[in-house]
């Protein structure tokens, strides 16, 4: 694996004003005395063949990759990890070996807050790309029993039969008994649906993972809490996302508590 202590990194996707990439990965590159630079790119489909060829002849040292470009992109690759082969969708470049590979840090990010923890079922509410990589993360931990549910029938099926897992209505979604239920929704997100849920009935106990992470405690996890459940926010998988791809170029380890810092206290600003 080539790695780069200095040159130009980028955020691309459509919209991508938004993103917290280049807070959090400027913020390492200076705190670890690096020289690179860390930019976003507003990239529509249309033009990411043009953004590969640029990518390639200036030979930059990385990229993330965001909506709705991640599938796209991996056809454009000299390589890709089995793990982002699986998933068919990458949201990092990075060199090695003189080849441009892909490989999904989303995985990597949904894991890091789950290490060391034993699940007997889990259900994951919504059918989207993150339900992707969290059902590829949970079977990477051999979790057991993995059940999806969504509000569109069709794409929950289609996604229970490519990984293997299991698959339930919508409508019957609050009568499942799992000890790990995770959002994959928009549902509880800064906005007009910052006071929706897709799941109320906490019992027993158990982890509430949001993928969502504005606003860090939405309503789906302060009403796990309030049952006894553990919880865990979407900052932790944005967070470990961006160290799994920094250390994929740099070789260095992004440091982890001033990263959580640079995020949380940014995420406060826009609230």
């Amino acid at each position: 694996m080539e790695t780069h202590k200095s040159g130009q990194y980028f955020v691309i996707g459509k919209p991508i004003a938004h993103s917290l990439s280049p807070l959090i990965h400027n913020q390492a590159l200076k705190e670890l005395g690096l020289e690179g630079t860390y930019s976003a790119r507003e990239v529509a489909v249309e033009e990411l063949a043009d953004f590969f060829a640029e990518f390639r002849s200036a030979h930059h040292a990385g990229c993330n990759i965001t909506l709705p470009l991640k599938v796209a992109a991996l056809s454009l690759v000299d390589e890709a990890s089995q793990r982002a082969q699986r998933l068919g969708a990458i949201n990092t470049l990075y060199w090695r070996e003189g080849c441009l590979w892909g490989e999904n840090t989303d995985v990597i990010g949904f894991r890091a807050p789950l290490e060391g923890k034993n699940f007997a079922h889990a259900l994951i509410l919504g059918a989207g790309g993150v339900s992707r990589a969290a059902i590829c993360a949970l079977q990477e931990m051999q979790v057991k029993k993995i059940t999806i549910t969504n509000r569109s029938p069709e794409k929950a099926q289609a996604l229970a039969e490519e990984f293997g897992i299991g698959c339930s209505p919508w409508e019957d979604r609050s009568g499942l008994e799992a000890d790990l239920v995770i959002n994959a929704t928009s549902l509880g997100m800064k906005g007009e649906r910052e006071d929706m849920t897709p799941f109320s009935s906490f019992r027993g106990t158990g982890l509430a993972y949001d993928i969502v992470y504005t606003p860090e405690k939405t309503r789906f996890l302060r009403e796990a809490e309030a049952a006894g459940w553990q919880t865990q926010s979407g900052v932790a998988m944005f967070v470990e996302q961006a160290r799994a791809s920094f250390r994929l170029w740099t070789g260095l380890e992004m440091p982890k508590e001033s990263a959580y810092t640079v995020v949380r206290t940014a995420l406060a600003a826009r609230s």
